[in-house]
């Protein structure tokens, strides 16, 4: 007989990692009010908004279905489609000194006929 057990490292590293949940590459809970951070008006955008189509800047880990919910919530609009883009980094430079523009997500979304949000201030 022993006095100790002998167990070995991968047991143990098996025993320490069975509570840990996976992690999923969502927004957590305490970030959902900040899921949407500002319309984006721009000409194009603008144009847009004549077809029932918004423009809105959003997290970069935020989803589309989390998004469309905090726009129907904010809003109270109902929404037909939603599309989103990643734009990238982009490399700049002024001078010799080189930079980057940091990257975003933009998400569109497409209302039902008859609806708007008044996103500019005129009516």
């Amino acid at each position: 007989m022993s006095l100790f057990k002998k167990t070995t490292k991968k047991q143990e590293v098996k025993k320490s990692n069975d509570n840990i949940a996976p992690v999923k590459n969502t927004v957590h809970q305490y970030h959902q009010h900040f899921i949407i951070k500002q319309p984006l008006v721009t000409e194009r955008t603008l144009l847009l908004g004549e077809k029932n189509q918004y423009v809105f800047l959003i997290d970069n880990l935020a989803s589309k279905s989390e998004a469309k919910k905090q726009i129907e919530k904010m809003y109270s609009v109902n929404i037909i489609k939603i599309n989103s883009l990643n734009q990238a980094k982009k490399p700049t430079g002024y001078r010799g000194v080189k930079n980057e523009k940091k990257r975003f997500k933009k998400v569109i979304a497409t209302l039902k006929p008859g609806q708007k949000i008044e996103i500019t201030g005129n009516k």
